[in-house]
């Protein structure tokens, strides 16, 4: 297996970037790659949740897959998601991805309307994970999403006897206990704080490296909280985590998915409006976001609407 480093860092969950027609177009990759260096970042999460993984073919995920690996160098992690689909589609895109070079697959089970044992969540990660059988895998826990109400703990344990490429898990949920449990699982696996509005509360646990939606324009501030961490000041990470409330309040007003991509065509790189079944902000209320979030002290670069 492919070894893989500490991740000790912030790593977007880049969007996927779509022209005026909504097609997706990759020559807009390059522009995001240079954004998260100038934002310190040490990598990307490919077609996840924030790439609207749900809403791109099988090709559109294996295209934009190669032009992050393209161009994310030698400097940039790149994990691909490769989930949420049928075991044989997705068996596709990992055999794919490993091909193209990514450091790792992140896997998120087939949505279920049930619930998922332990059991029948680690069969399709092992299934998945063995079309890609040198490529570091994550386990992608999004319980909103999946149906999966087993902790990540237990999940975790039934997988590292069946999941030889298994390297830890992508913790998109709130639940501290269990992430603590989840860390002592298995000596080398690395959990990736999932929740943006919660990275001081993981880095608090011993958690390094997180991913995230908002890092994709606004990791200078995150990167202040781990700074002053670093420096054991409680007091400024604080006072950093209050400018993270104050900015999630205000995007979660108008959608994580609209918000997130309107502030990067404001930095001056576009990657379209979502798609459907989201909803582009209208005229007014992206006049309105810009306004309320614009003067914030946490972006690389000025919003210009």
């Amino acid at each position: 297996m492919h070894s893989l480093p500490i991740l000790d860092g912030l790593i977007a969950a880049a969007h996927s970037p779509f022209d005026a027609d909504g097609a997706l177009d990759v020559s807009h990759v390059p522009q995001q790659a240079a954004l998260f260096r100038e934002m310190d970042l040490i990598g990307v999460f490919v077609g996840g949740s924030t790439g609207e993984w749900f809403a791109l073919t099988v090709e559109e995920r294996q295209a934009l897959t190669e032009a992050w690996v393209e161009a994310a160098g030698g400097d940039l992690v790149v994990i691909a998601h490769v989930g949420g689909i049928a075991i044989e589609a997705a068996q596709q895109l990992a055999a794919h991805a490993a091909c193209a070079g990514v450091s790792a697959i992140s896997c998120l089970v087939q949505p279920h309307t049930g619930d998922y044992s332990a059991s029948s969540a680690v069969d399709y990660m092992a299934a998945v994970a063995s079309a890609a059988s040198e490529t570091p895998s994550f386990y992608y826990d999004m319980q909103a999403v999946t149906g999966v109400d087993v902790p990540l703990d237990v999940l975790l344990e039934e997988a590292l006897d069946r999941v030889p490429t298994l390297a830890g898990a992508k913790y998109t949920n709130s639940d501290l206990v269990t992430l603590t449990r989840a860390r002592q699982v298995g000596e080398g696996l690395q959990i990736l704080m999932g929740r943006d509005e919660m990275l001081l509360d993981a880095l608090v646990t011993g958690v390094t490296g997180a991913v995230g939606s908002t890092y994709n324009y606004a990791a200078t501030v995150y990167q202040r909280i781990r700074a002053a961490m670093a420096a054991g000041d409680v007091e400024a990470a604080a006072r950093a985590n209050a400018e993270v409330a104050q900015f999630i309040e205000a995007l979660l007003e108008v959608g994580v998915l609209p918000g997130g991509k309107a502030i990067m065509g404001w930095m001056g790189v576009a990657v379209g409006t979502p798609r459907p079944p989201h909803d582009t902000l209208t005229p007014e209320e992206a006049a309105a976001f810009h306004a309320a979030i614009k003067d914030m002290d946490i972006f690389a670069r000025p919003l210009r609407p």
